[in-house]
């Protein structure tokens, strides 16, 4: 995957499109007019073909139906093998253009151009694609890399707070999985939007990818740290918790399971709410409901579900635990009890 930085309206983009036949743009309402159009007319005035898809934002439009009617506008396209798809958006444009492209004409080249921070440093990088399902979030996707991924950070320091969090709750569990001094970094600076700070975030997310990017032998089941927590309780919400403080809860939550307590589980919640984090939790999700929403977590295997302890921040516990037993169920009741917020509101 080459790495591009600057305006998005770019002339390697532009080369690289001139290479294919077709392409679609695929992006969400929010996009449409804004960010879409000035791309779609940009590559158009270079006789680059390519037609604008665009759909509903938001994580409930995640789905396999929308991922078929993206599909179907292809296929009246007329769009074969020499045609390629850019994804222009956030974490849910990605993970859906990401998975039309894996399996359309059996895959297509991809294209990525991150709108919101989150996107940046972990949905448009990664090469996991896919859409959610009754029975939890991801269960149905592939893997897939983009060939060319292109930030260009003015898109990013037009966004909300809410959006910026959503990315920040992944730089900081990049920091507590794999590298302290960036951690130590990010709970001491208000602007995560710095180049360095998100240039670093990319190369840890990479670096633990390695050449396992189809997540084969599990080393790369280390970005899963946080996200079975969290995934149970952006379930619970029907997804209204926004990914950003679930993934804070449940880095809160998996630390507090690997054994952190006193000053250093304090450490990880100040760094959380330095940010913004309000580290609350909606009051439906009980313990039960929690446990529940977990044993359909895609990760599970043979009964279990593997996920990965700290040690220290910055420092993983070597090899996968089984998720489950009476340290879960501990850990749990503690979630419910120190985060439950009586009246939510997710802003």
């Amino acid at each position: 995957m080459k790495m591009v930085w600057g305006s998005y309206l770019h002339p390697e983009l532009l080369a690289a499109c001139q290479k294919r036949d077709q392409w679609a743009l695929i992006t969400d309402a929010n996009l449409d007019h804004l960010v879409a159009k000035p791309l779609l007319h940009f590559l158009q005035h270079h006789e680059v073909n390519v037609s604008l898809h665009v759909f509903p934002a938001g994580e409930i439009h995640k789905t396999r139906a929308t991922k078929e009617r993206l599909e179907n506008e292809l296929l009246k396209k007329e769009m074969g093998r020499g045609g390629g798809i850019i994804a222009l958006g956030g974490g849910v444009v990605h993970d859906v253009a990401g998975f039309v492209a894996a399996t359309y004409c059996r895959g297509i080249p991809l294209m990525a151009i991150p709108t919101t921070l989150m996107a940046a440093v972990d949905a448009a990088i990664g090469g996991k694609n896919g859409v959610n399902v009754p029975e939890g979030k991801n269960r149905i996707g592939s893997f897939h890399i983009p060939e060319m991924c292109l930030l260009d950070l003015t898109l990013l320091q037009k966004l909300p707070s809410k959006e910026i969090r959503n990315g920040v709750a992944e730089m900081l569990k990049h920091g507590l999985i794999a590298d302290r001094a960036h951690w130590e970094a990010l709970r001491r600076t208000k602007n995560p939007l710095q180049e360095s700070l998100i240039r670093e975030s990319q190369a840890l997310k990479l670096h633990v990818i390695g050449d396992d990017w189809r997540d084969e032998t599990g080393a790369r089941g280390l970005l899963n740290f946080g996200h079975t927590i969290a995934h149970a309780l952006e379930k619970i919400s029907d997804y209204r918790m926004p990914h950003g403080e679930a993934v804070a809860l449940g880095c809160v939550a998996e630390c507090y399971l690997s054994g952190f307590r006193g000053p250093l589980l304090e450490e990880v919640m100040e760094g959380f709410r330095f940010h913004g984090f309000g580290l609350k939790i909606v009051p439906q999700a009980t313990p039960a409901a929690m446990q529940e929403a977990i044993r359909y977590d895609k990760k599970r295997s043979h009964g279990k579900i593997k996920l990965t302890l700290l040690d220290a921040i910055g420092k993983p516990h070597p090899g996968d635990h089984d998720l489950g037993g009476e340290e879960l169920t501990e850990t749990l009741n503690w979630v419910y009890h120190a985060c439950c917020l009586h009246q939510p509101s997710y802003h």
